[in-house]
């Protein structure tokens, strides 16, 4: 058996369990549910068939690869996109006395060399790698060449498919790592990914038959109600809910707006009602927006925000999230109610939907995104015909708006560059700079066949989520499980507006039994007041 030199104690893995590990080295003196079972199946594997874990945030999926790494003999690889992330796992791991580094864009040539000759001396348990290295053969090379690689993670799995919510190139060349490499086993983690994105994740990472743990989506803290309403009373019946909480001692929560517009129309209608409302979208500077979140991670009050609110978020004592409208999917949805209740004490998570406005409203955001291709084309040709002598166009998307206006709207512009950016014909060299590779052919080099997949995606997502709010009669917690495959609890939740109006109809056939019909009655007018008549 190999053990890693100098100070680290490494485990030896016939004269400890999992359960004395998690407590000498992470503090704990129980696993969380799930995470035994998944440990195993990474530590007893005897082929390497794969095993996606689909785990939402905050359920511990870190320990589950960092746990297996040191009950293993070899090398661990854990695949990150965010720098920052990485720094402060292997801070972590250290400071636990487990060896531990990073190798990323962000270090010198000099911390390089430092950590080759750690792998090549075998003083590495977990090895923190940016998903962009693996474009270097040399080191793959040395990975292969000096470790036995026992598990290879792959973190913020959604990323390597084109159907999840963060698609990253650079998440590609990680199937062509594995098959050289050879781990023992392989494991993608996400914390959200549709039944498409799962199966994608196993396909691009060449592991179709694996093991899939898909756990920990069922909330029970949570209590999830869809209103209906119009836009002419949205914005005073989310004011006066919101009140509603501040009088009632809720000081903590987040209103989600699907525009910037609507966004400051309600911070300003809950600054005129004294409330502490703030506001946050990405058209905010960066010192703005920093400055706001770490006020509202210290002191608390009302961030009425749009989806830009959401990287980062854990603060505990968020009591209500309200979308001030349909979110774009189940899978956004999720991600956004599950900033609420991190401690587990409980939150309400209200959509006011408007009907006749708000899925057009997902629609339009569809096609800005994802342009038809008629759009693309006269894009492009415009593109060819302005670039200068070095292949550039200085203008900001806004100065092309204004220049394109004749032959396509302005909303498209963006969507335009997206598309022919993600097929090499255009970089974005920074803001009001992007250059072009005018002898790429638009019908020959650009997969429009791909660009219909994705939109036809995209509508079946806001299909779906059209159906979770027009839903009258199945247990909204339970439509949230079976969109991500999770099938732990079967179940009703008994607390979301379903469930409650089904209890209403029913219950007072037993109201005999209820001692107090004061209380009852008034329960019931309080339901039909807050949920309407059922």
């Amino acid at each position: 058996m190999n053990f890693v030199a100098s100070k680290y104690i490494i485990i030896r893995k016939e004269t400890m369990t999992k359960e004395e590990a998690l407590q000498q080295y992470f503090g704990f003196s129980d696993f969380r549910s799930g995470q035994a079972e998944i440990i195993d199946a990474i530590i007893d594997a005897e082929t390497n068939s794969g095993i996606l874990v689909i785990l939402p945030t905050a359920a511990g999926k870190s320990i589950l690869y960092q746990l297996s790494a040191l009950m293993l003999e070899g090398l661990t690889i854990v695949i990150s996109p965010l720098i920052s992330l990485m720094k402060d796992q292997v801070d972590y791991l250290k400071s636990k006395g487990i060896p531990a580094e990073f190798y990323n864009s962000s270090l010198l040539d000099s911390e390089k060399k430092i950590i080759h000759t750690k792998l090549m001396r075998q003083e590495l348990k977990i090895l923190y790698v940016a998903p962009e290295r693996f474009g270097d053969q040399r080191f793959t090379q040395a990975l292969k060449m000096t470790n036995k690689i026992e598990l290879f993670a792959v973190d913020e799995a959604h990323a390597i498919s084109v159907w999840g919510h963060d698609f990253r190139p650079s998440y590609r060349l990680l199937k062509d790592a594995i098959a050289f490499l050879e781990p023992r086993q392989t494991i993608a983690l996400t914390a959200t990914a549709t039944k498409r994105v799962q199966n994608d994740i196993c396909k691009q990472l060449n592991i179709p038959k694996a093991t899939r743990f898909i756990k920990g989506f069922y909330r029970p803290d949570l209590k999830l109600v869809v209103k209906t309403c119009n836009a002419s009373s949205k914005i005073d019946r989310i004011v006066k809910e919101t009140t509603a909480y501040i009088n009632s001692g809720v000081q903590t929560g987040i209103i989600y707006s699907p525009t910037r517009k609507l966004a400051e129309i309600i911070c300003d209608k809950l600054k005129q009602e004294k409330i502490n409302a703030i506001l946050y979208h990405a058209g905010l500077t960066d010192n703005v927006r920093e400055i706001t979140q770490t006020n509202w991670f210290k002191n608390g009050g009302i961030v009425v925000a749009t989806v830009a609110f959401g990287m980062g978020i854990d603060k505990s004592d968020v009591r209500f999230v309200i979308h001030a409208g349909m979110p774009a999917s189940i899978e956004n949805y999720y991600q956004e109610i599950g900033r609420a209740s991190r401690d587990g004490q409980g939150a309400e998570c209200t959509i006011y939907f408007d009907p006749l406005k708000d899925i057009d409203l997902q629609k339009f955001f569809i096609e800005m995104s994802y342009p038809p291709i008629d759009k693309i084309e006269l894009f492009w040709d415009w593109c060819v015909k302005t670039t200068d002598n070095n292949n550039m166009i200085m203008m900001t998307q806004k100065e092309m708006g204004e220049a394109c206006k004749s032959f396509i709207k302005d909303f498209h512009i963006s969507g335009c560059i997206s598309k022919l950016r993600e097929n090499k014909f255009i970089e974005t060299v920074a803001n009001g700079k992007y250059k072009i590779d005018p002898d790429l052919s638009i019908m020959s080099h650009f997969d429009f066949i791909k660009l219909d997949e994705q939109r036809r995606a995209k509508f079946d997502t806001l299909s779906e989520m059209s159906e979770f709010v027009t839903n009258q009669h199945n247990c909204r917690m339970l439509q949230i499980l079976d969109y991500f495959n999770d099938y732990s609890r079967t179940d009703s939740c008994n607390k979301c507006d379903i469930c409650i109006k089904k209890m209403l109809k029913t219950r007072p056939v037993d109201e005999t039994k209820v001692t107090d019909k004061s209380n009852w009655k008034r329960a019931i007018n309080l339901a039909k007041e807050k949920y309407g008549e059922v």
